[in-house]
């Protein structure tokens, strides 16, 4: 569902994103997600979409298909999606049981929805351990200095890295972003 008069569907996906690759990150609880929410995630190509007409006042439909052109993977929330600033952001991290097997990979999508600072700079981690005594960078996205979403995976086998967290730093003023993580 949407509220139109917001412009939160039409300002991301309108006639002109038909074709284009984009991210996707489908929570369960939306905006109050917190760290830990199941979630499932991929990238694509906007297909169609539409946007359907309701009553005044009332929440309006729009439905959308994306042809996926990566993994489509279940994961979790690794950072909910919310505005940060220069004090960065460090997850306390999501344990994997078994890790990232052979054959296997470890996906991790960064959804960035605002940005008035400059350099966003996000890595994804993991250790043995819960407490990240030997962290180990596995995906580093390249710094973001406008919206838009990054999708990076590593292989494994990683079995013995069963933990994975979120680590971002900020050079400057703000930024509302989230990121998820899963094995597929």
């Amino acid at each position: 569902h949407a509220d139109f008069a917001s412009g939160a569907v039409s300002s991301t996906f309108n006639s002109s994103s038909k074709g284009a690759q984009t991210g996707l990150a489908v929570l369960p609880a939306g905006s109050g997600s917190v760290e830990g929410s199941q979630c499932s995630f991929m990238s694509g190509r906007l297909q169609s979409m539409k946007m359907l007409t309701g009553n005044v006042g009332s929440v309006a439909g729009f439905g959308m298909a994306f042809v996926s052109d990566a993994a489509e993977v279940e994961g979790f929330v690794s950072a909910p999606l919310a505005s940060r600033t220069t004090s960065g952001l460090t997850t306390t991290g999501q344990q994997i049981v078994g890790g990232v097997p052979d054959g296997k990979r470890m996906y991790a999508a960064l959804h960035v929805t605002a940005a008035a600072g400059t350099d966003l700079a996000v890595k994804i981690q993991s250790d043995d351990n819960a407490d990240f005594t030997s962290a180990t960078d596995r995906v580093t996205t390249c710094a973001l200095p406008t919206p838009g979403w990054q999708f990076g995976s590593v292989a494994g086998p990683l079995t013995g890295e069963t933990y994975w967290r979120t680590v971002v730093t900020i050079a400057s003023s703000t930024f509302t972003f989230a990121t998820v993580l899963g094995v597929a």
